[in-house]
């Protein structure tokens, strides 16, 4: 058993934005003005009289979800029946609707008048507050969500902490999250990344809360820039809050303690199980090179985020994040016996 490592995937900010640029169009009309035909092998969707667009699958998934139409299922039928099943759908519905297209097909089907933001603004405050030249170690952008973690480059002059003695680099940076599909407002959160074992943590309650109830574009964008510049003012602080965590020494049965900490931030039985098992390796004093501590605990936690079986699982591997990312957040006493936290 080793540490679990993970690739960065080489991207940048800017990367991002430059490839969700693209120049939408909006149409509007009532669902029964939209339909969808099959044509040989490939699909395409009508709005109205004029517009023709590809059916991709996440435009057809947009339009599953705008009408309550179970996109698992649909995506079980065969084409010409999900066209004909959908087009009929649609037909019986007069909801008024806004479809935003690019000539490639539908990004987005939503309700007239929704505060609606592209990825592309909210990648552009991000760049504000960072540099476009900012590391993105994982980014999910979709119809579903948008879910960026993204650090400072290697030698920024902002962002970056640890041990430079013995090459124990912290990276810190921003996460931002945006449920898509219900159209939340957007999340922003401090992110860390220890280079030594790409791990990766949020830091919970770092940012602003953003609330686009009634708020124009322009506003609720200039709420995720202001809760981003916090976000980022705190990321030194909370670095070296991390290592400072290299202080609380455990006493007792490390594995228990490990078990009660898990416990704490509400991972499952089965996660507390398989951290435990780590423990007799990664928790040893002769390759830690020191005493077990809350820091080691933290970083046995993050780095079961990138556990190959969760590569794939991004629900899970983010709870790993956020778990350890609340131990940074919050300075706890524990019994020396039980390890069960006294605050």
């Amino acid at each position: 058993m080793a540490l679990y490592l993970r690739d960065l995937p080489g991207t940048t900010l800017a990367d991002l934005a430059d490839e969700f640029s693209t120049d939408t169009r909006t149409w509007g009309g009532t669902t029964n003005e939209i339909a969808v035909r099959q044509e040989g092998d490939s699909a395409i969707i009508q709005l109205g009289d004029s517009v023709e667009l590809p059916a991709t699958s996440d435009g057809m998934e947009q339009l599953a979800t705008f009408i309550d139409f179970p996109r698992a299922f649909l995506n079980r039928l065969d084409p010409d029946l999900r066209a004909s099943w959908m087009t009929e759908l649609l037909r019986r519905q007069t909801s008024n609707v806004t479809v935003r297209h690019t000539d490639g097909g539908v990004h987005e089907v939503y309700k007239p008048g929704q505060v609606r933001l592209e990825p592309a603004q909210i990648l552009d405050k991000a760049m504000a507050v960072m540099t476009p030249q900012a590391e993105v170690a994982e980014w999910s952008i979709s119809s579903d969500e948008l879910a960026i973690n993204v650090m400072v480059p290697e030698n920024f002059d902002r962002g970056i902490g640890g041990d430079p003695q013995v090459d124990d680099i912290t990276r810190g940076g921003l996460r931002l999250y945006q449920n898509r599909k219900l159209n939340h407002a957007p999340q922003v959160n401090t992110f860390l990344y220890r280079l030594i074992c790409t791990n990766g943590m949020v830091v919970p309650e770092t940012g602003l809360t953003i609330d686009a109830r009634g708020q124009s574009v322009e506003q609720v964008l200039a709420e995720l820039e202001m809760a981003a510049q916090r976000a980022f003012s705190q990321v030194e602080e909370q670095i070296e809050h991390f290592y400072s965590m290299r202080e609380q020494r455990i006493e007792g049965d490390v594995t228990q303690a490990v078990i009660r900490v898990a416990q704490e931030r509400g991972l499952p039985d089965r996660t507390a199980m398989a951290l435990s098992r780590r423990v007799p390796e990664l928790m040893d004093p002769e390759f830690l090179g020191h005493a077990p501590s809350m820091f080691d605990i933290t970083n046995l936690i993050t780095n079961q985020a990138n556990h190959p079986d969760l590569r794939r699982r991004p629900g899970p591997r983010r709870v790993l994040e956020q778990a350890g990312g609340a131990l940074v957040r919050q300075v706890q006493d524990r019994c020396n016996t039980c390890h069960q936290s006294l605050n």
